[in-house]
């Protein structure tokens, strides 16, 4: 892992659904500077809110090589900076408030 803010490697993310299981996130392998902003663009159902929800521990990972402030996420969530991590919608009128998580 490097000195970056938000560092993961391989990051995983299954869920179950009725016709099998579904690879919301595999092997993403976000690396992104402190006091910088990114972006996910992406099509429906390519990840973006799963991006999200793992890096805001909101939903934990099936793999745990991912660290904020180099703060791992997955054993240490209460650790971490508030307000490291914010969500924008892009959409609001459309069901999802601007908000920020951590």
């Amino acid at each position: 892992m490097s000195d970056a803010f938000i560092n993961a490697r391989d990051v995983i993310k299954t869920y179950r659904s009725k016709s099998g299981r579904v690879h919301a996130l595999d092997g993403l392998s976000p690396t992104v500077p402190q006091g910088s902003a990114r972006t996910i663009p992406g099509s429906n159902g390519e990840g973006r809110t799963t991006t999200v929800k793992v890096l805001t521990t909101l939903v934990r990972p099936d793999s745990r090589d991912a660290r904020i402030a180099g703060i791992d996420i997955v054993k240490h969530p209460r650790q971490l900076p508030r307000q490291s991590v914010c969500q924008v919608s892009a959409h609001p009128s459309r069901g999802t408030s601007p908000r920020s998580r951590i």
